[in-house]
C-alpha cells in the first residue's frame, strides 16, 4: 500500500532550484504510478512522453492586438522579469504579466474583477500602449487589466498546463486524494509553466482575500481563470478544471515546492515494495 504524500513528505526548495530535475520528474513519476495513476510529463522537444500521439499546439483566433509576439513560439522565450514569491522563492515570470499582476494587486478591491467582461474597446486601447512599451495610466479600469491578464493567457502558443497534460490533470482530480497528487503533478509541468503556475496561484488566492468588497472568492474566480490555464471543450471537464483551479488557489503556496522524499535516490530492493516505502526506508 503506498503511504500517503501528506504524510510522508515535506517540503524543502522550489523545483527550479534544482539541478536534478530529472531524478525529482522520475521520483515524482513513480510515486504517482504507485498511486494508480498514468502520469503524462512535457518538453518542448519531444513533446509528450507517456502517450502514443505527438501534442500540436491548438490553433486560437487572433485577437485584434495581440499581446504575444508571434515569434515567442514558447513560454520559454517570452521576456520575463525576475520576481520573488511571497513564499520567499525566486523566479522568472513574463515581464507584462508581472506588470498587470501588480497593477491589479492595487485595485483588488474592484467590485467584480476578473468576473465582469470591461470594455472591449478600452482593452485594445491599453494592449496597444502596451505593446508600444508605454506605462498603464493611473485610471486605468482594474477591470479591463484583469480581462488583458486572461487575454495574455489564453494566447500563450501552449497552455500554462498543457493540453497533452489535461488528461492526466483530470485523472488526478478523479483519485481520492487528489489535493496531494494535484499539486505533485504540477512537478511533471515544464520548469517555466511550473514558475508560472505558483505565480499565477498565489497572486488570484491574493486577490480572494479581498472577496469582502470584490465579491471575488475562490469558487467564484476558478471558473473564470480554468479557460485560460487548462482551456477544456466538454462541460464536465469544464466543472473539473474549475474545481482544480480552487484546490490549486488553496494550495498556491505549495505548488512547485519539492518533498524532501522526492530528492532521494531509490534503493534497490530484494522484496517487492512501493517505490515511496522503498524511499522511506532509504530515508
Amino acid at each position: 500500500m503506498t503511504v500517503p504524500f501528506s504524510k510522508s513528505c515535506k517540503c524543502t526548495y522550489f523545483f527550479d532550484n534544482f539541478q536534478t530535475k530529472s531524478l525529482i520528474t522520475s521520483n515524482v513519476v513513480s510515486y504517482l504510478t504507485d498511486m494508480g495513476l498514468v502520469p503524462v510529463t512535457y518538453s518542448y522537444k519531444s513533446t509528450q512522453v507517456d502517450a502514443t500521439t505527438s501534442y500540436e499546439k491548438p490553433k486560437k483566433k487572433p485577437t485584434k492586438v495581440e499581446l504575444i509576439n508571434k515569434g515567442d513560439i514558447t513560454l520559454e522565450l517570452i521576456p520575463k522579469k525576475v520576481t520573488t514569491l511571497r513564499t520567499g522563492q525566486t523566479m522568472k515570470v513574463p515581464t507584462r504579466i508581472h506588470y498587470l499582476c501588480t497593477f491589479i494587486l492595487r485595485n483588488a478591491e474592484v467590485k467584480d474583477i476578473f468576473k465582469k467582461p470591461g470594455s472591449a474597446a478600452k482593452q485594445e486601447d491599453i494592449k496597444a500602449l502596451l505593446n508600444k512599451g508605454e506605462p498603464l495610466s493611473q485610471d486605468a479600469s482594474a477591470v479591463d487589466v484583469a480581462q488583458i491578464i486572461l487575454q495574455f493567457l489564453k494566447e500563450l502558443p501552449v497552455a500554462v498546463i498543457p493540453e497533452c497534460q489535461h488528461a492526466f490533470f483530470l485523472s488526478c482530480y478523479d483519485h481520492a486524494d487528489r489535493e496531494d497528487v494535484l499539486t505533485l503533478a504540477c512537478l511533471l509541468l515544464p520548469p517555466n509553466h511550473v514558475n508560472l503556475l505558483a505565480y499565477l496561484m498565489q497572486f488570484f488566492e491574493q486577490v480572494t482575500t479581498h472577496h469582502k468588497k470584490n465579491h471575488v472568492t475562490l469558487l467564484a474566480l476558478g471558473p473564470c481563470i480554468g479557460p485560460v490555464i487548462m482551456p477544456m471543450n466538454a462541460p464536465e471537464d469544464i466543472k473539473k478544471v474549475a474545481d482544480i483551479m480552487v484546490i490549486l488557489m488553496k494550495r498556491a503556496d505549495l505548488i512547485g515546492m519539492v518533498p524532501e522524499l522526492m530528492t532521494l535516490e531509490p534503493k534497490p530492493q530484494k522484496k517487492k515494495c512501493s517505490w515511496v516505502e522503498s524511499l522511506l526506508k532509504r530515508a
